[in-house]
């Protein structure tokens, strides 16, 4: 059974980045390219994780977990940021859906490594 990924980025160039890897990996893929966008998605689809960038418009990283727990509790979420605030990583870390953090620019490796782990807790 193919693992579904929802890879939510409002950069283009970096989501293309992320779904080929996963892709590659062997991972289903669907995007949003914002938190309102991911929480839309969360609400008809079924996930086993997702990658999520903080810095986005008109819903922020954050709102996007706070949405999706609400939609199906402890999807595991993996944070790809470039802003990695140690008060804002202290925080996320203490919400039970967010496994990890990656900071971009990341390597292949990085991105399913961090992915692997977090869907086998």
């Amino acid at each position: 059974m193919l693992r579904k990924v929802l890879v939510v980025e409002d950069d283009p160039n970096t989501q293309v980045l992320i779904v080929s890897i996963l892709r590659s990996a062997g991972f289903e893929v669907d995007t949003a390219a914002d938190g309102q966008e991911a929480f839309r998605k969360g609400t008809t689809g079924r996930y086993d994780l997702v990658t999520l960038d903080l810095v986005m418009e008109p819903w922020s990283g954050e709102q996007a977990i706070d949405s999706l727990s609400f939609i199906e509790a402890n999807v595991p979420t993996i944070i790809v940021t470039a802003i990695i605030d140690p008060e804002v990583r202290s925080r996320l870390l203490s919400n039970p859906s967010v496994k990890g953090f990656i900071e971009k620019p990341f390597t292949r490796e990085q991105l399913l490594k961090a992915v692997n782990e977090a869907i086998s807790d």
